[in-house]
């Protein structure tokens, strides 16, 4: 009886203390760095959204890419949005599927220069065209060939406000 007592004060004393517990106030998150806002007039983005672009991994040199309307290649680049694209590896000794976003800035001479931000995991046998993709890159459209060209870039974008 005596333990049962002893269990019973044990476990009010519990119940009492979580009721009467002090909340503690979380601590302000500090104002965020506001991200440059790029009106979509100033990018390519959704003039290229929907299209595929093939491409020979085969002939693939690390400081550029060309891409075309040739069906018969099984590489593909697609922009599935105006910010989300796709890169679907389809070699003997790769198979893999590249994901992430871009931003591609229109300039006059040139389609456009800027990265894609890749959010797929790391692997060995895409990574000399993750490094050209992730650095800055300039791409160009050739309307008459229909293709298009990513070369290594030279120097940063220049962002609209800078």
């Amino acid at each position: 009886m005596k333990a049962l007592f002893i269990l019973l004060l044990f476990f009010s004393q519990a119940v009492n203390a979580q009721k009467n517990k002090k909340k503690i106030n979380d601590i302000p998150e500090p104002p965020r760095v506001k991200e440059n806002i790029i009106a979509p007039e100033e990018l390519w983005n959704s003039s290229l959204q929907g299209s595929k672009w093939y491409f020979d991994i085969t002939n693939f040199n690390k400081d550029y890419l060309i891409l075309n309307k040739d069906i018969y290649k099984t590489n593909i680049l697609t922009f599935i949005d105006d910010e989300r694209f796709q890169l679907r590896i389809n070699s003997k000794d790769c198979k893999t599927v590249i994901k992430g976003s871009y931003k591609i800035f229109k300039e006059e001479n040139i389609f456009g220069t800027y990265s894609f931000d890749i959010i797929s995991p790391y692997q060995n046998c895409t990574k000399e065209i993750r490094n050209l993709l992730s650095n800055i890159v300039q791409v160009i459209y050739d309307a008459q060939r229909k293709i298009i060209e990513i070369r290594r870039g030279e120097h940063p974008p220049t962002l609209p406000g800078h």
